[in-house]
C-alpha cells in the first residue's frame, strides 16, 4: 500500500518489530522478480540491531498478549484447547509474532507456509467444488427415521449432483447428516445419527443428556468433487543449514516486555535445503515475510518447504515480580480479563436456555482472595458490581466449609443479589490448599417460580411471589453435581416452584462448568508465577483504577452537585455528589438523602443494585480505559438513606428495583454530574408464559445525548447490556410472531445534540398465554439537560378481537391466539438547547 519499489520488511513494519531503515530496496517496482540476493545479503551484512526499540518492547508483549488472548477465546467458543494444536502463521507480519503467541498459548509447533501470505488465494483456486442441499424435517429421533434417511436425502442428492454438473465438475464424495438437537436446547449439531450426535455434545460440552428426547430439525447432503491429489510433506532428515548470510544484534521482547538482545543468525529461506535446521535465536527471510525464531526454539525444512519450527524450551517465564510498571499492569489486567471472557464463552456454549444462551444475559468475573472484583468481561453492569458483595457475604458465612472443587450458588437479595432470577455461581480457587481467589458467575434464568412464569411479576409485593429464594446452595462437592439437594431447593417457594427444574438445572451445569474453566486458568496463572505474586497484581490492577479516581476528582470541584427525578409512581430519586479532602486523598461522598421511603411494591433497590449502578456510572465518568473492579470505589463512600426505597426489608419485593429503579439511579448520578442526558430510563421487561414454557425478554431504547454527541438508537443502555433473541429463534421456541421490530421515529428529546430514539416491537400470539410487562417511563419521560428536551414516554397496546386497548406500565394479562401486542420503548433526552432554525426540522430522523 506505499506505492514504489517494495522492501524485504515492508511487510513486517506492522508493529515495528524490523525498522524499515535495516534494508535497502531489494525488489523491483513490479515485485515480480526474483529476491535480489546479493542485495540481500549486502544489506543485513551492514545491519546492525534488527530488533526492536526498548520503547516498543513493552507494546509489542502487549500486542502479543492480546492476540493469544484473542486466539484462546474464539478456540473457546468452538471447544478447542489451543494449546493441542499447532499454530498456522500466515500473512506478512505474523512470522515476527508466531512464536511468541504460541508460547503464551503453550502451542509448541508452528507452521510458516512458503506462501503464507496468500494462503487464502491458493486455498480458493485449489479448493474442490461443494454442493449443498437441506431440507427441513422437525420430527423427533427414532430408528425408524434413521431408516427413512435415503429417502429424505434422493431429492437433495439429486439438486446437487445437478449443481456440479453446471459448474462442469463430478461428484467424489457424500456426505449426509442430520441437524439433531435436544428438545429443548436450540444447539444443533451435524451428525449421522443420535449416538454420533451424543458423542460431538459430550466433546463440545463436556456432558451428555441421554434421558432426553432428540429431534432432528432438518437433513443435509453434500457433494464434493474431486482436487487435486494433496501430497503431505514428507519428513526429512535434518542437514545442517549452512552459513547464514549475515549476523545481527536481535531484540527479543519477553512475555512480560522485558527486552533481551542476542547475536543471532540471518539465514535466507531460498537457500535453505530441504531438512535444514536453524535454532533460534535466529532470523528466517523471504520475499514475502520474515521470521524471527525466538530463543528455545528450532526450526526446519520440510520436503514441501514449509518451515516447521518447534518449541524446545517451553514457556520460558521469568523470575516472578511484584514490581508495578504501565507493562506489566496492562499484560496481567488482559490476562485477567481474559479468563472472564473465556467463561463467558464457555458459559454461553454450555447453556441450555435462549435467556443465557442467545440474549446472553449473564456476567462472569475474577475476585480476590477477600472477595474483591478484580477483572470482569464485558458483560452486564448491574451483575458484575453487585457480584463482589454476593462472594464475600458466602465466605464469610462458609468459610467453616470451604473446600476445593466446591461450586455455591446463590440469588438472596440480602446478600449482594439483584433479583430472585439471577442465580450467582461461586468457586473458590485453591492452590496447594491456599484460597488465592474466587470465580463467579451470576445467570438470568428464564423461571425460578413466583406468582406469574419469568419470575418478573410487575404487582409483587413480597420476596416469595417473585421465586424461590437460594441461600448458599451446595451445587457441587468434591467434584460431583448434588443432583437430589439442587432439585429439592428448586421445589422450594412454597405456592410457586420453579416451573422448568430441568432447564435450571441444565444453566446451573453450565455456570459449573464455566467456573471449572475459571478455577484451571487462575490455577495455572499461580504455578507461573506464585500465589503471593498473583495477589500482588491483583491489588495492583485495583490500585490503578483507585488512582484513576483520585486524578478524576481534582477536577470535579469542591461543591456539591446535586439532581433528582422520580419513578412513575411519584418515589423521588435524589442524589449529591461532593468531593472532601486534600489532593492524592481525595473521598466521594455519594449521598441518597431525600430519596423516597420503601417502596411496598418491588421497585426496591437491594444496596448491592446501587453500588452496582454507582461503580458503573464511576466507570464511566473517569473517562479512561480504567478496568470495571473494586478499586473504582474504594475512595467513594455511599451513604444509603434507612428506610429508604434502598434500605429494603428481608423479605421486600426487588424484581422491579434491580431491572427498572437500577436505570433511574444511572440517570441521576448522570445527572448530577451534568455527563449526560436520561436514557430510556426502563428494560421493559415482557415475560411470557407459553405451553412451551417461559420467556423473557428486555426492549432497548433510546440513548440520552451528551456535551458534543447524539444519543443512539434502540439502544440496551447503561445496566443492562443484552441481546434481543433472534426472530428465528423466538418464533421456534414459542409461538408467537415477531410483526413489526423498528425504529420509533420523532421519540427522541430535541436538543443541540438530539436524544436517541426507541423502538417499536409488535409480537402476535398463536395461542393462548400469559403475559406481564414491567416498565417505567411511561409517566415520566426522560428528562433532558443543559436545555435539551425530554423523550417520548414508553406504552403499550393490545390489538384484539374488540379493537385496541392502551395498557399500563405495568401489567398482567391473558392474551388470546391472534391477539397482538405492541410495545413502544422511550427514546432518550436531548443535550443543549434548540437552535432555533432547526427548531422546525423535526426529529423524525
Amino acid at each position: 500500500g506505499r506505492g514504489g519499489p517494495a522492501t524485504v520488511t515492508d511487510a513486517n513494519l506492522v508493529l515495528g518489530r524490523l525498522q524499515p531503515d535495516h534494508f535497502p530496496r531489494v525488489f523491483g517496482p513490479d515485485r515480480d522478480g526474483p529476491l535480489d540476493v546479493q542485495a540481500a545479503e549486502a544489506a543485513l551484512a551492514g545491519a546492525s540491531d534488527l530488533g526492536v526499540p526498548e520503547a516498543a518492547a513493552g507494546f509489542l508483549a502487549v500486542a502479543n498478549a492480546a492476540m493469544a488472548a484473542a486466539i484462546s477465546e474464539l478456540s473457546t467458543t468452538r471447544g478447542h484447547d489451543p494449546a493441542q494444536h499447532a499454530l498456522l502463521a500466515f500473512g506478512g507480519a505474523a512470522g515476527q509474532h508466531a512464536c511468541a503467541v504460541a508460547r503464551r498459548l503453550g502451542i509448541r509447533e508452528v507452521v510458516f507456509h512458503p506462501l503464507a501470505g496468500v494462503l487464502s488465494a491458493l486455498g480458493i483456486a485449489q479448493a474442490p467444488r461443494l454442493a449443498t442441499a437441506t431440507a427441513p424435517v422437525q420430527r423427533p429421533w427414532s430408528e425408524d427415521l434413521a431408516l427413512q434417511r435415503d429417502r429424505w436425502a434422493e431429492p437433495l442428492r439429486a439438486a446437487c449432483v445437478e449443481e456440479l454438473r453446471r459448474a462442469g465438475a463430478q461428484p467424489a464424495a457424500e456426505r449426509v447428516t442430520w441437524a439433531l438437537h435436544y428438545v429443548g436446547s436450540d444447539t444443533r449439531l451435524d451428525a449421522v445419527d443420535r449416538a454420533d450426535f451424543e458423542a460431538q455434545h459430550h466433546r463440545l460440552f463436556g456432558f451428555r443428556r441421554p434421558d432426553l428426547p432428540v429431534e432432528a430439525a432438518s437433513i443435509r447432503v453434500e457433494l464434493e468433487s474431486s482436487s487435486p491429489p494433496l501430497r503431505p510433506a514428507r519428513a526429512v532428515p535434518d542437514v545442517p543449514a549452512g552459513p547464514p548470510i549475515a549476523w545481527c544484534r536481535l531484540g527479543c521482547p519477553g512475555p512480560e516486555g522485558q527486552l533481551t538482545w542476542h547475536r543471532a543468525p540471518v539465514h535466507l529461506r531460498s537457500g535453505l535445503p530441504p531438512g535444514a535446521r536453524v535454532v533460534g535465536p535466529a532470523l528466517i527471510v523471504s520475499s514475502t515475510t520474515t521470521v524471527v525464531l525466538d530463543p528455545g526454539w528450532h526450526a526446519s525444512l520440510d520436503s514441501g518447504a514449509s518451515l516447521r519450527a518447534v518449541d524446545g524450551a517451553g514457556p520460558i517465564r521469568p523470575p516472578p515480580s511484584t514490581e508495578r510498571d504501565p507493562v506489566r499492569l496492562e499484560l496481567h489486567h488482559r490476562r485477567f480479563m481474559s479468563l472472564a471472557t473465556r467463561m463467558g464463552e464457555t458459559l454461553r456454549r454450555v447453556a441450555w436456555s435462549v435467556n443465557i444462551k442467545e440474549r446472553l444475559d449473564f456476567s462472569c468475573a475474577l475476585f480476590d482472595a477477600a472477595g474483591h472484583l478484580v477483572a470482569n468481561a464485558p458483560h452486564i453492569p448491574v451483575h458484575l458490581g453487585a457480584m463482589g458483595e454476593t462472594v464475600r457475604a458466602l465466605a464469610a458465612r462458609v468459610s467453616d466449609r470451604l473446600r476445593p472443587d466446591q461450586s455455591w450458588a446463590v440469588n438472596d437479595p440480602r446478600s449482594g443479589g439483584s433479583h430472585l432470577p439471577d442465580i450467582t455461581v461461586i468457586s473458590p480457587v485453591f492452590a496447594a490448599d491456599v484460597l488465592v481467589g474466587w470465580v463467579a458467575n451470576r445467570g438470568h434464568h428464564a423461571d425460578l417460580g413466583g406468582r406469574t412464569p419469568g419470575s418478573m411479576p410487575p404487582d409483587s409485593r413480597s420476596l416469595l411471589e417473585e421465586g424461590v429464594v437460594l441461600r448458599d446452595l451446595l451445587l457441587v462437592e468434591g467434584g460431583r453435581w448434588r443432583d437430589e439437594a439442587v432439585r429439592s431447593a428448586l421445589a422450594g417457594g412454597g405456592r410457586w416452584p420453579a416451573r422448568q427444574p430441568d432447564v435450571n438445572v441444565a444453566d446451573l451445569q453450565a455456570q459449573v462448568a464455566a467456573n471449572a474453566l475459571g478455577v484451571r486458568l487462575l490455577q495455572e496463572r499461580v504455578a507461573g508465577e506464585r500465589a503471593d505474586a498473583l495477589a500482588a497484581w491483583m491489588q495492583h490492577v485495583q490500585d490503578n483504577a483507585a488512582e484513576a479516581v483520585q486524578r478524576w476528582m481534582e477536577g470535579l470541584g469542591d461543591g456539591a452537585r446535586c439532581f433528582e427525578d422520580a419513578l412513575d409512581d411519584g418515589t423521588a430519586i435524589r442524589a449529591s455528589i461532593q468531593r472532601r479532602g486534600d489532593p492524592g486523598s481525595r473521598r466521594l461522598v455519594v449521598d441518597f438523602a431525600g430519596t423516597g421511603p420503601r417502596s411496598p411494591g418491588n421497585l426496591n433497590a437491594p444496596p448491592a443494585v446501587v453500588r452496582a449502578a454507582l461503580l458503573y456510572v464511576m466507570r464511566c465518568a473517569i473517562g479512561r480505559s480504567v478496568p470495571l473492579n473494586e478499586g473504582c470505589l474504594r475512595d467513594v463512600e455511599l451513604i444509603l438513606p434507612p428506610g429508604s426505597l434502598f434500605d429494603p426489608a428481608p423479605d421486600s419485593a426487588v424484581v422491579g428495583g434491580n431491572v427498572e429503579t437500577s436505570q433511574r439511579v444511572v440517570d441521576v448520578l448522570l445527572g448530577a454530574l451534568g455527563r449526560v442526558a436520561a436514557s430510556q430510563g426502563t428494560m421493559n421487561n415482557l415475560t411470557l408464559g407459553t405451553s412451551r414454557g417461559a420467556y423473557y425478554e428486555t426492549i432497548a431504547g433510546g440513548a440520552g445525548a451528551g456535551p458534543g454527541w447524539a444519543g443512539a438508537h434502540g439502544l440496551q443502555s447503561h445496566m443492562t447490556n443484552t441481546r434481543i433473541t433472534d426472530p428465528e429463534v423466538l418464533e421456534l421456541r414459542f409461538p408467537v410472531q415477531v410483526r413489526r421490530f423498528a425504529l420509533r421515529r420523532g421519540s427522541g428529546g430535541l436538543g443541540a445534540w438530539l436524544g436517541g430514539q426507541g423502538l417499536v416491537r409488535v409480537l402476535r400470539f398463536l395461542e393462548p398465554a400469559d403475559v406481564a410487562l414491567l416498565s417505567q417511563r411511561r409517566l415520566r419521560a426522560p428528562f433532558g439537560l443543559a436545555g435539551g428536551g425530554e423523550g417520548a414516554t414508553g406504552g403499550a397496546t393490545l390489538n384484539g378481537a374488540d379493537g385496541p386497548v392502551e395498557l399500563a406500565g405495568c401489567f398482567v394479562r391473558r392474551v388470546l391466539a391472534g391477539d397482538e401486542l405492541e410495545i413502544r420503548t422511550p427514546g432518550g433526552g436531548g443535550f443543549g438547547p434548540v437552535a432555533p432554525s432547526s427548531a422546525a426540522d423535526g426529529v423524525d430522523m
